[in-house]
C-alpha cells in the first residue's frame, strides 16, 4: 500500500486505461479501454448470461461425454 498511495500520485497506477496500456488493447481508442460504462443491472444481465451459457456448455458436455450407455 505504500507504493500504491505513497507521496508521489503521478506513480500511482490508474484503473480504467493505464491497465491496457502493455497490452494489443492499449493502441485501440479510449472509448473502447472504458469498461466501467457498464451500470448495476447491465452487469447483473452479464452475469446471468453467462451462467446460462456455461450451463449449455456443461450440458453439451455431458452429452458428448456419456460412454458409460445401458442397453
Amino acid at each position: 500500500m505504500h507504493n500504491e498511495f505513497g507521496a508521489n500520485p503521478a506513480k500511482c497506477f490508474m484503473r480504467r486505461v493505464q491497465m491496457f496500456d502493455s497490452t494489443p488493447i492499449g493502441k485501440m481508442p479510449e472509448a473502447t479501454k472504458s469498461v466501467t460504462d457498464l451500470g448495476k443491472w447491465a452487469c447483473v444481465w452479464v452475469t446471468v448470461a453467462w451462467g446460462f451459457l456455461f450451463r449449455v456448455f456443461f450440458y453439451i458436455a455431458l452429452l458428448l461425454g456419456n460412454k458409460n450407455k445401458r442397453t
